[in-house]
């Protein structure tokens, strides 16, 4: 997918457009889909005019980085995703900050959070990553997560709201396709464990989310189509 960049408002508005086209593709109501905007990188003032232009989720990959941007943008209504790599050692100030993890990748870090959970009392609501494809790095394999879900559907105080999956670096159309597809047959099979709280499914980043949106993407993890390109890490 090309990126044309204008201002936040322009591509927010270009977005949902797409978004939009893609519902009308796949027979689905835009209403279903939720956009995450990705600001690593970019400062609270860039994240406030996102906000301003109807941006009300904002994922953050790194705690410190987020941090500062919380603390500055606390007055906001502003429902706040980590969708970084967890590293279990940051488990009790990424609970106490976010509202949503998205990279729960091993049966390890689940019964962490669980006993986190335990712990504190701090209810954990994170999103299983399943990798579809041998070259993403983090996450569930298909074989695995088929395993586990009974495990994991277990677990104390660790609520699964669903599946983040990333599809492969590639510029052939079909394997991303095919990559979503499958995150959907699973999503579809977990959900049987997991219940009816079990109803988010984030795929789709600025590349390829009008793919994810026909394949079943409720979520979608956008940064640069909002933001432009990434100034820093």
């Amino acid at each position: 997918m090309s990126i044309t960049q204008g201002t936040i408002f322009e591509n927010l508005e270009q977005i949902r457009k797409t978004v939009i086209q893609a519902c009308k593709n796949s027979h689905r109501d835009p209403q279903e889909i939720r956009i995450v905007a990705i600001s690593k990188g970019f400062d609270s003032k860039v994240i406030r005019e996102a906000c301003n232009a109807g941006i009300t989720d904002i994922g953050e990959n790194y705690i410190q980085e987020a941090l500062v941007k919380q603390d500055a943008l606390s007055q906001l209504p502003i429902h706040w995703h980590f969708t970084g790599h967890l590293q279990r050692n940051k488990i009790p100030l990424i609970v106490q900050r976010f509202e949503l993890i998205h990279s729960v990748d091993s049966m390890r870090l689940a019964e962490s959070l669980s006993a986190h959970s335990l712990k504190t009392g701090e209810s954990v609501t994170a999103l299983i990553q399943l990798k579809t494809s041998a070259n993403i790095a983090h996450g569930f394999s298909i074989e695995e997560i088929r395993e586990t879900a009974q495990s994991l559907s277990q677990l104390e105080g660790l609520k699964p709201k669903g599946i983040m999956t990333m599809a492969p670096a590639s510029q052939d159309h079909e394997a991303v396709r095919a990559s979503f597809r499958a995150a959907t047959e699973i999503f579809h099979v977990l959900k049987r464990n997991f219940g009816s709280e079990f109803q988010h499914l984030s795929m789709g980043m600025s590349d390829d989310y009008d793919i994810a949106v026909e394949e079943g993407a409720t979520m979608l993890r956008l940064g640069r189509a909002i933001f432009g390109e990434r100034r820093g890490r």
